[in-house]
């Protein structure tokens, strides 16, 4: 009397990035859980301590569910009990484990199909059809179930491990390994087609690099090339009497036994093939290989296009990084910028605050920029906000953020400033018009980190590096009490004061020339340059906006003039340049002269606030605080 068939099974737990635990299943019931006392211990926070049970009845396989906390999927869907079939995905909180299951029941089989390994027949499969797990024959052969198992678990190990290659590559090392492992071919070729230039291109191991040299690679090119134009994933089991390919000299002279090639296709482009031989006397492949390989090229796919689509979006960062940083860029020889320069070079690997002192034009925010992209920061976020440009509510939303319905208008949450420029940098320009109540919160973040946004009731936590910028005289604002002198010491740990224009004027034909480059070029324009006269009349002007106004001077010349050589009456220098009757006495108060310079100013632009401001080399909401306090 025979004995009852017993069923034996596996279930491969993957427990890292480039490996799975085996477990050995048994007829009874076997416990699933992060608990030790589990028969099959998996220790992940997301697995219940008695997650679910897998047992065998009557020859069939199945999985419970004990009432887990993050349940249990077979296959995408959650189940309470589901019976098992060979390769199903059986999913445990967010651990993933393959289901193997071997029959060692003896059958009356049909007679094995031997066209396979006739020495004359090649076979070529359609890249889609994959039947690794079943072909609808049964099979007693201990060694073939054991190389079906092998296979899966090969191709297991190498889907999870295809997600944590970075590079092409590295993704090609990780295939290698697999291809070998598995099918034990004397060689295996993984050849890339260059996006940009089409170019077929090949990848060794050893070299663990991309060639050029196809043509001197020792393969059968006949075989690559009708994968690549077919599509098809090729097995020829002797190619050199495959009609296909018998006249190729390289199958002769390399005595390639067998060989197999399969395409690495995305959509119905070819990003690759996958070519591996066997050479002398050696064993063909078989389809089961063949099958293998395709499914293998699948997750490369995958990965290869991820890649792809990373180092693409890598080099565009680094070319809008490189244009922001040289939009940004500090222009200058002088003895004052080589200064400036010094404290950039120390105050960059630091993350203690920064004080900006200087006149407007001055350029405080391209400092606190050059700071950033030169520290340990750089790859953090920047942000930048005006004190002076906003209300004291609309200051503390636009630097804490705000929850839904904490103020009429406040549809939806929204960040702060320092929220996002956690890791970063945040610059507060014109910070001594920051208003007292504001001065307060601010204080807290300097020294907590913490802030809460308005309308909320928890705190949040920023780590970002404060560059505060202002115009005036902050130790006479905290000498008359109108800046909290708590918060001036806070903010005062580096501080640097920003020479005007009129202080390094021998730097004038550097930013001339960089600022001529640079709007030729937005403009699509011809280089152009200033005559002598010019250049002398541009030292010649007092530059009350500093480097911003000779920067829209620029701009503006670049705009409205058509001939390569600038000339004097081509800057429009008279007005600022002032004189005449209009004049006015060297006894009058500075303030005085300021409030006479805007109206001229207006008056010349007709009202027209962004052309004034242009000019004058202000922000527009610093022109409009100008004109409320001198009644303009």
């Amino acid at each position: 009397m025979r004995s009852a068939p017993q069923a034996m099974a596996k279930l491969i737990v993957q427990t890292g990035a480039n490996a799975g635990t085996v477990f050995e299943l048994t007829e009874a019931p076997m416990t699933i859980g992060r608990e030790h006392d589990c028969d099959i211990h998996i220790p992940d926070e997301k697995v219940s301590r008695c997650h679910a049970r897998i047992g065998c009845r009557d020859g069939q396989w199945s999985v419970t569910d004990l009432d887990s906390r993050n349940g249990t999927y077979v296959n995408g869907e959650r189940t309470k009990e589901r019976q098992l079939a060979p390769g199903d995905d059986v999913v445990l909180g967010q651990v993933h484990a393959l289901f193997v299951a071997e029959d060692d029941t003896t059958h009356d089989l049909p007679p094995e199909d031997g066209s396979w390994v006739q020495p004359t027949i090649a076979e070529t499969v359609v890249s889609d059809r994959i039947e690794l797990l079943s072909r609808g024959r049964l099979t007693h052969d201990r060694e073939q179930l054991e190389h079906t198992n092998e296979a899966l678990i090969t191709l297991f190990r190498y889907s999870n491990s295809t997600g944590q290659a970075r590079s092409a590559p590295l993704l090609f090392e990780e295939l290698d390994r697999a291809v070998k492992d598995a099918i034990l071919p004397d060689r295996m070729v993984a050849i890339v087609v260059d996006p940009e230039t089409g170019e077929q291109r090949p990848w060794f191991r050893d070299a663990s690099a991309f060639d050029k040299k196809l043509s001197e690679l020792p393969v059968s090119r006949s075989i690559i090339d009708f994968a690549f134009r077919e599509q098809v994933s090729v097995l020829s089991h002797a190619p050199a009497r495959d009609e296909r390919f018998q006249n190729s000299p390289s199958i002769q002279i390399n005595r390639i036994a067998t060989a197999m090639c399969v395409p690495l296709r995305l959509g119905d482009s070819v990003m690759g093939v996958v070519y591996t031989d066997r050479l002398g006397d050696a064993q063909p492949f078989t389809r089961t290989d063949l099958e293998l390989l395709t499914a293998l090229a699948m997750p490369t796919v995958v990965a290869l296009h991820t890649i792809r689509a990373t180092e693409a979006l890598h080099r565009e960062r680094q070319v809008l990084e490189k244009e922001v940083r040289g939009q940004y860029a500090i222009v200058g020889e002088s003895a004052r910028i080589k200064e400036l320069f010094d404290f950039i070079d120390s105050a960059a690997p630091l993350d203690t605050g920064v004080l900006l002192i200087g006149k407007s034009g001055t350029g405080k925010e391209l400092v606190s920029r050059a700071i950033h992209y030169t520290g340990n920061r750089a790859k953090g976020p920047f942000e930048a906000v005006n004190c002076a440009a906003l209300t004291e509510s609309l200051l503390e939303s636009e630097l804490f953020g705000h929850v839904k319905g904490a103020f009429t208008g406040a549809h939806e949450s929204r960040a702060g400033r320092f929220e996002l420029a956690h890791h970063g940098t945040l610059f507060l320009d014109e910070i001594a018009e920051m208003p007292p109540t504001s001065q307060s919160k601010l204080l807290r973040v300097l020294e907590t980190g913490d802030f809460r946004r308005v309308g909320d009731v928890r705190d949040r936590t920023s780590n970002a590096r404060v560059i505060a910028a202002t115009n005036q005289d902050i130790e006479e604002l905290v000498r008359e009490g109108r800046f909290r002198q708590d918060l001036y010491y806070r903010l005062n740990v580096l501080t640097c004061h920003l020479p005007p224009l009129r202080e390094h004027i021998e730097d004038m034909g550097l930013l001339c020339d960089h600022f001529l480059e640079m709007f030729c070029r937005k403009c699509g324009k011809s280089r152009m340059e200033l005559s002598e006269a010019a250049m002398e009349r541009l030292r010649e002007h007092p530059w009350p906006g500093n480097v911003r106004e000779l920067r829209n001077l620029i701009e503006r010349v670049v705009v409205l003039t058509n001939r390569q050589v600038i000339e004097p009456d081509d800057l429009h220098l008279e007005l600022q340049s002032g004189g005449g009757a209009d004049e006015v006495s060297p006894l009058t108060s500075l303030q005085d002269m300021e409030r006479d310079h805007i109206q001229r100013v207006l008056e010349h632009t007709g009202g027209n606030k962004k052309e004034t401001a242009g000019i004058l080399g202000i922000d527009r909401s610093t022109l409009y605080a100008k004109i409320k306090t001198y009644q303009l």
